[in-house]
């Protein structure tokens, strides 16, 4: 007695992961097992996509296939889930982004966020293809970050530490920003298009004027005002010139937390004075504090 047996027969799916529109073709059995092993580099990538950076991470001890996968990610977290109460945590979690962003593979690193609590020393965000950085700091900090990415679009500055420091060299084709609040900027935002600012300084109009100055291109301007009564006692001032965005550009203006302060109705004064272009004005008074 003699029988035959056909073995089972692989069959050949084509998967579009979640939608994303990109077909990945991979082989399994009749019982429709797929290996992950089997699936491509690429595809991978997209799933670690979905996980938080920490866990797309710590996928790098599976094997050697999946060690490096990370560094492909166009988009990153890193926040202070890496910091401990270890004394040497922070020094790590410096380390780790110092020697690991400048390694990483992607062709563009679409988003970057660095948020932390702890007094961190000094990072260095090297990454030439940035598009967008969220910088968060929530406590006093000694520490600081120097920003070097020349292709960064969208910024934002979260800093409650009042002490920490933010060096940007060259962001030349900066368009959106989001600083908040503001002790001092010494940065020229020359292709700036969309501003958000929320300012907490003494003088904070002379700030606003110079930033002005340095941002021909601004088309959108939200600002906010934290009134402190411990800032110095406003002196006048007379600006000598009209910011370019003003007569040119400004198109939206949105002013919140307004009180009718003499600083805010002197800067208003010229602001109206010289806004030509503008189409939208929204003023927004701080009831609460009146």
């Amino acid at each position: 007695f003699r029988a035959e047996f056909e073995p089972p027969l692989k069959k050949t799916h084509h998967l579009d992961f979640l939608g994303g529109g990109e077909e990945e073709e991979v082989k399994s059995t009749s019982l429709g097992m797929v290996r992950i092993s089997e699936l491509s580099d690429e595809l991978l990538i997209k799933i670690l996509s979905f996980l938080p950076t920490k866990s797309a991470v710590s996928t790098g001890i599976l094997s050697k296939q999946w060690e490096f996968l990370w560094t492909w990610l166009p988009k990153l977290e890193f926040d202070d889930y890496f910091i401990t109460d270890d004394p040497d945590s922070i020094l790590r979690f410096r380390e780790f982004i110092n020697k690991n962003l400048p390694l990483h593979k992607s062709p563009v690193i679409e988003s970057l966020l660095l948020r932390h609590e702890d007094n961190l020393i000094e990072v260095v965000v090297n990454v030439p293809s940035l598009q967008r950085l969220t910088l968060e700091v929530y406590q006093r900090s000694s520490g600081g970050y120097v920003i070097v990415t020349p292709s960064l679009k969208y910024f934002k500055f979260v800093d409650f530490s009042e002490t920490f420091s933010c060096l940007i060299e060259h962001i030349p084709k900066l368009e959106e920003a989001d600083i908040r609040p503001v002790y001092s900027v010494s940065t020229i935002f020359n292709q700036l298009e969309h501003l958000k600012f929320g300012i907490y300084s003494d003088d904070w109009s002379k700030l606003l004027i110079w930033l002005l100055g340095n941002s021909p291109k601004l088309r959108v301007l939200n600002i906010s005002i934290d009134h402190d009564p411990e800032l110095d006692v406003y002196e006048p001032v007379t600006w000598s010139s009209v910011p370019e965005c003003l007569l040119k550009t400004l198109e939206t203006f949105e002013f919140k937390d307004y009180m009718a302060t003499q600083e805010e109705r002197d800067f208003l004064s010229f602001f109206f004075k010289h806004a030509c272009c503008l189409t939208s004005t929204s003023i927004f008074h701080n009831v609460c504090d009146m």
